[in-house]
């Protein structure tokens, strides 16, 4: 742009010679034209800036890893006047690690017209995709000038995590917590006189007591009742976000965690167990604590998950804001980092629950070391360790 200015300068330097050497009408005629028209640029670059709009806009706002995301950059003039180059500025980042990432857009738009701006992306690790239009930068056609427009547009795509069914049960029924329960199982029938699961046939064995009489007589075959299975059992995720100091490696440690996080808790409730999912949220200075009840609960969860931030802190530092001690039956803590006073601590003060630890980690590079897993286990707390570069397979060693 400097070199622009500079030219025209000289044209205007040169043309002013020629006024003053050939004093004649149609020589001052084009030096007054050539020394305006940089106003003019200037004031029609004005008008442009105030009609001019910038829109964002994706074909989805849930994505998961790998899947592609078409972002479009909306551009509506409604000046008079084309636009011969526009440069936009588009800021995104992942909410996980701060980290900004910057694009820039060339176009040229007629006037009273609009232009759609297309840029397919992919991401391949999860969390909160935030895109806003930094900047709109307009020149005018001759580009000796330039005008900034701070027209922010931005929206936010959240890429979800991969997750996999258990292919085992993972709950043993604790009997040292008792629980009072008004949730039923609907996959298998109890021994709750309280609650009718279901009316069936008649089979060799089934006791007298269980006859439904009235039934019975109407149909004039023997109709059988089967009571219901009290679901007993308070159970717990705990989320560690904290992913210690490879930062290099950050986004791959955060996939890991939520991957292992919400494939167990979508593994507990294809077996009917209400659960808890719990995390601490730095934005917020306090611990979140979801009931997950259903599907729809747990896409909630994940949302609220992808809008927090990656922690300094254990959620063992910050776990008793919100639990109370006894209060639940198993207790699974998602950690890629086993920070022994902490991890024993809680172990010592949970006596009665079923302890869990999942140890997400490239087990290859950081394994477990063998006197904190053997110190645990003697401790009666169960240990899996979970391998980020291959989730699917190691997260099927939990269970029985």
């Amino acid at each position: 742009m400097f070199k622009n200015k500079l030219g025209y300068l000289l044209i205007i330097i040169i043309s002013g010679l020629f006024a003053i050497l050939y004093n004649e009408y149609y020589t001052g005629i084009i030096f007054l034209v050539v020394a305006i028209l940089p106003i003019i640029l200037y004031v029609i670059l004005l008008n442009i800036r105030s009609r001019i709009h910038i829109l964002l806009e994706t074909d989805k706002s849930i994505a998961g890893k790998g899947e592609k995301i078409s972002l479009k950059v909306i551009l509506k003039n409604t000046s008079i006047f084309p636009i011969t180059r526009v440069k936009i500025i588009l800021n995104y980042y992942n909410n996980f690690t701060g980290e900004v990432k910057q694009k820039t857009l060339l176009a040229s738009i007629d006037h009273r017209s609009s232009i759609y701006l297309s840029n397919d992306l992919i991401s391949k690790h999860c969390g909160l995709l935030h895109f806003h239009i930094k900047s709109i930068r307009l020149y005018d056609y001759f580009s000796l000038f330039s005008i900034e427009k701070k027209e922010l547009s931005e929206l936010n795509v959240s890429i979800v995590p991969e997750v996999y069914e258990l292919k085992n049960d993972i709950i043993i029924h604790n009997n040292q917590i008792i629980i009072d329960s008004d949730t039923y199982s609907t996959i298998k029938p109890g021994d709750d006189p309280s609650e009718v699961f279901r009316i069936r046939d008649y089979r060799e064995g089934d006791g007298l007591n269980r006859i439904h009489w009235k039934l019975s007589f109407k149909k004039q075959e023997l109709m059988i009742k089967e009571f219901s299975d009290p679901i007993n059992d308070r159970i717990v995720i705990l989320l560690d976000q904290n992913c210690g100091q490879d930062k290099r490696n950050v986004l791959n440690y955060v996939d890991g965690l939520l991957e292992c996080a919400l494939s167990l808790s979508f593994s507990l409730l294809c077996y009917e167990y209400t659960h808890y999912l719990l995390w601490y949220d730095g934005n917020k200075n306090l611990c979140n604590s979801y009931e997950i009840k259903n599907e729809e609960d747990m896409n909630v969860s994940i949302k609220n998950i992808l809008n927090s931030r990656i922690e300094s802190n254990s959620i063992l530092k910050n776990i008793s804001l919100i639990t109370d001690r006894s209060q639940y039956t198993h207790m699974f803590l998602i950690t890629s980092r086993i920070i022994e006073s902490e991890v024993f601590n809680w172990v010592n003060e949970r006596k009665g629950s079923f302890l869990y630890i999942l140890y997400v980690n490239d087990i290859m590079a950081n394994p477990l070391k063998p006197e904190i897993k053997n110190s645990l286990m003697d401790l009666q707390v169960f240990i899996y360790e979970i391998d980020i570069n291959n989730i699917a397979n190691s997260i099927n060693t939990i269970g029985y």
